[in-house]
This record gives C-alpha cells, sequence and structure tokens, in this order.
C-alpha cells in the first residue's frame, strides 16, 4: 500500500476508526496529503502512524473520508466485484417472496456512496461520491457480470452529488430499460414507472413491516393508511382481505400512483377503499374531531428531522400524530407509528407516546418493535444506519 498517500487522522477520530465507524469529518483529520484528488484513496493512519485501512477522501465534503477497508489492501475491480458477490448473496432469501430488492446499501455493505435496487431483472444505481465516481467503471462492469440485466438506470442523488463537487446526469447506462414495472411483494403488485419514481425506484425498506401487519388484519378491519405514498400498508391489507382502507396523502402524484395500484391489483370494483388527497397532519385532527373511528392506524410521516438540530421539532410533530392516532383508533385496535429518521429513534418513539398515552387516558400495549427490512442493513459500529423504527400498538 506504499503507492497511496498517508492521511493522518486526530484521536477522536482514531477512537471512532477502532470501532469501524467508516466516516471522518472535516475536522477530525490532522494532516491531508498535497495534491488530493476527489474521490482518491489514501492509506489511513493515526498520530501516531498506527494503519486503519483505506478510504477515500474529498475535500468538499463535510465528511471529508469515507472507509472502504480497514485492511489494507488494494481497491480495484476485483475488490469492488468480491464486496458485490457478498452484498447480493446475503439478499436471496428477499427474493422468494419478492421480485425487488436492494442489493447494495452504501456503507452497510462495505461501499460506501453506492446504492444498488433490483427490480425484476432491472437495476437501478446511485453513485452519489466522488470516491464511487472514480470507480464507476469497475461497479458497472461488475453488476453486469454478476447480476447479467435486462438494463441499467441510473438515479443517483443531485443534492449529494452537488455537496461531493460532481454533475448529474439521469438515465439508462447499460441495455433497454422498461417504462413500467410490476414489483411483486407478498402476493402485491406495485406499479413502478423508474424513469419518473423518487429515489432509487422504490420504498423497499418496509417490505417486513408490510408483512408484519397484515397478520393483524381480518375480514371486519378499517384501516387509516395516513402518509400512504403508493400505497403500500393499506394494500397489503386490501390483499388480507380488510373490510375498508382510506388512504391519504398530501402528493397528488403518489396519490395518483395509489390508484393505479388498487386498479393493479383487482381492488377498485369492491367498494373497499377511498383514496384522499390532503394534509394528514390535518386530516386525522379532523377525523378525531369528528370521531371517525378505525381497527388500524397507519402512521408512516417522511422525515420531520434531518438534522440534530430538526429533532426537537419533529418530537411535536409525532406528538400530534400519536395523539391523534389514539382518538381516531378503536378500542382494542392497533396503531402503526414509524421514524425514518436517525435522530428521532426508538427511545424517542416510546416517550412519545408515552406521554400520549398520559395525555389521552389509554394504555398502549407494545406488540410489535419494526425496523428497517435486511435488505437495508444495520451497520451495528455506525448507529445513523438505523434510520427506520416503528412501534405496533394495541389501544386498551
Amino acid at each position: 500500500m506504499s503507492n497511496l498517500k498517508k492521511l493522518v487522522v486526530k484521536s477522536s477520530a482514531a477512537k471512532k476508526l477502532r470501532l469501524f465507524n467508516p466516516w471522518v469529518y472535516q475536522n477530525e483529520i490532522a494532516m491531508l496529503p498535497e495534491g488530493l484528488e476527489e474521490g482518491e484513496c489514501v492509506d489511513v493512519v493515526d498520530l501516531k502512524g498506527n494503519h486503519f485501512g483505506v478510504g477515500y477522501t474529498n475535500v468538499k465534503s463535510v465528511i471529508t473520508l469515507r472507509m472502504l477497508s480497514f485492511k489494507q489492501e488494494a481497491i480495484n475491480g476485483k475488490w469492488i466485484k468480491e464486496r458485490l458477490n457478498i452484498a447480493i448473496a446475503s439478499r436471496n432469501s428477499i427474493l422468494e417472496h419478492s421480485n425487488s430488492c436492494r442489493l447494495v446499501h452504501s456503507e452497510a455493505d462495505g461501499l460506501a456512496g453506492l446504492i444498488v435496487d433490483f427490480y425484476d431483472g432491472v437495476l437501478t444505481v446511485a453513485i452519489n461520491t466522488a470516491g464511487m465516481e472514480r470507480l464507476r467503471k469497475e461497479i458497472v462492469g461488475a453488476l453486469i457480470d454478476i447480476i447479467k440485466p435486462e438494463g441499467i438506470y441510473e438515479k443517483s442523488d443531485a443534492s449529494v452529488r452537488e455537496k461531493e463537487g460532481l454533475e448529474t446526469t439521469e438515465g439508462v447506462i447499460y441495455g433497454k430499460v422498461p417504462d413500467f414495472i410490476e414489483v411483486v411483494e407478498f402476493g402485491c403488485q406495485f406499479g413502478l414507472e423508474l424513469k419518473s419514481a423518487q429515489k432509487t425506484g422504490f420504498y423497499l425498506d418496509q417490505r417486513f413491516n408490510h408483512g408484519i401487519l397484515t397478520e393483524y388484519v381480518d375480514e371486519e378491519a378499517t384501516m387509516l393508511d395516513l402518509f400512504c405514498n403508493v400505497g403500500g400498508f393499506g394494500m397489503h391489507a386490501l390483499n388480507a382481505q380488510a373490510k375498508h382502507v382510506t388512504f391519504v396523502d398530501s402528493s397528488a402524484v403518489a396519490m395518483e400512483q395509489v390508484v393505479s395500484n388498487i386498479s393493479l391489483n383487482d381492488f377498485e370494483d369492491d367498494g373497499r377503499t377511498t383514496c384522499v388527497t390532503a394534509n394528514a397532519m390535518d386530516y386525522i385532527k379532523d377525523l378525531a374531531d369528528k370521531k371517525e373511528t378505525y381497527d388500524i392506524v397507519v402512521l408512516d410521516p417522511p422525515s420531520f428531522a434531518k438534522t440534530r438540530e430538526g429533532a426537537k421539532g419533529a418530537v411535536s410533530g409525532f406528538k400530534h400524530l400519536i395523539l391523534n392516532g389514539i382518538r381516531v383508533c378503536k378500542p382494542g385496535g392497533i396503531i402503526a407509528l414509524f421514524s425514518c429518521s436517525y435522530h428521532v429513534g426508538m427511545d424517542e418513539l416510546i416517550e412519545i407516546s408515552l406521554d400520549a398515552s398520559r395525555d389521552t387516558g389509554k394504555q398502549l400495549k407494545v406488540l410489535e418493535h419494526m425496523y428497517q427490512d435486511k435488505d437495508h442493513p444495520y451497520l451495528l459500529n455506525m448507529p445513523n444506519s438505523l434510520y427506520l423504527k416503528g412501534l405496533l400498538f394495541q389501544v386498551l
């Protein structure tokens, strides 16, 4: 590894690296080598010269160093292919009940800055950092060799790439990509127009939780699916023979997708669905004031807190949701409450819900703790990789 430049980290970073946390910030670096290029791999050492492994750097990014290996080894096409093979092999069990899954989840799979999703033979890739950009040819070549996909569509995160000093283009980078893909999940179909979809295509991280919630659905169940996006929870409830589902989202585009998915699953003619385009925070309060109730209430808001500073405002948002969620839940009914922000964790959800229990005079019996599905792995050494948390309550 003598051909790599040496980057020296401060003691604070050394402590994190000994715990295999892969991120080092600007203020944790003691010395940057001269002439460093964006995304260049470096040999990482502490002030005493102890080696930590290999990472790539970008002085334009607040996260200036991202580790790729905690050993001294060459980062090349062979290394990329080995990492991809390990990541892909760990997803095989998911494809037994779905035709889609996340194959690479950035740092949690040892490939910081890279996201790869699989949708029924088609791949989407997000190459979000300068370090991964330098390995683009090796990544795409290895994916073609391992997966043999029909096509690959790039949907890199424009805002992240901008912070890295990179331009963003979106489009087909290999083979052919259809305009419409059917995502199958536990027997439910979801239409995906990949080229206009958000992020890398489809929110796959709730798959396992969709399955959990259907265990509580029977033919008499009514559900309120709040912040429903494309209707994941509600569609599975309908597939489990729920009596009625009300879908609510503020996005007209999302609601169009819900309507399309209802049709795709042949639910449109049985009178079991209501679709509402509205502000979910206002809508649930209106329902509570009208004393309307449901057997199952799903509260799955978008991230309320993208930063630690935003966590305080997020708490009040969650408090509003769970208070009104309890009010619109029938006695003995259940509530699913989720946070997709690292800054509002399981402990915070429990504390918020306990306050709501006191304020409403209702006991909350915990039925399930829920997390992101296993194709979005959580790296114990990197706490913020555990971002999706959920509680399933019964209202007593």
